[in-house]
């Protein structure tokens, strides 16, 4: 699956690749909510970064839940509190997903 760009309750998603492995929402429903856990945990998400950060998340969706997520933008402090911010959040893909969001002020 790949998505241009998405918007979740104003929070915009851009560039998202997922290859789904077996069940879990995918498709059309997938990509309509695949913002959710970076609009669910915005604030926090912000707090992780000094300024305006670009940042490109890869994670594998299991059971609903994000997993093994890792920044791989760049190399930088902010990159573990991304991560330890998403891991477990909502998942609407069984899969492997990276997509690109704006984080910071």
């Amino acid at each position: 699956m790949h998505v241009q760009r998405v918007s979740t309750n104003g929070v915009s998603v851009e560039d998202v690749e997922c290859r789904t492995e077996g069940a879990g929402l995918g498709g059309l429903f997938g990509a309509v909510v695949i913002g959710k856990p970076f609009a669910d945990h915005k604030a926090q998400l912000d707090r992780c970064v000094s300024g305006h950060h670009r940042t490109r998340v890869l994670w594998k969706g299991v059971g609903g839940k994000m997993t093994e997520v890792k920044v791989v933008s760049a190399a930088g402090p902010a990159n573990a509190c991304i991560e330890r911010t998403l891991t477990g959040a909502f998942s609407p893909v069984e899969g492997v997903c990276a997509a690109s969001v704006d984080l910071g002020k």
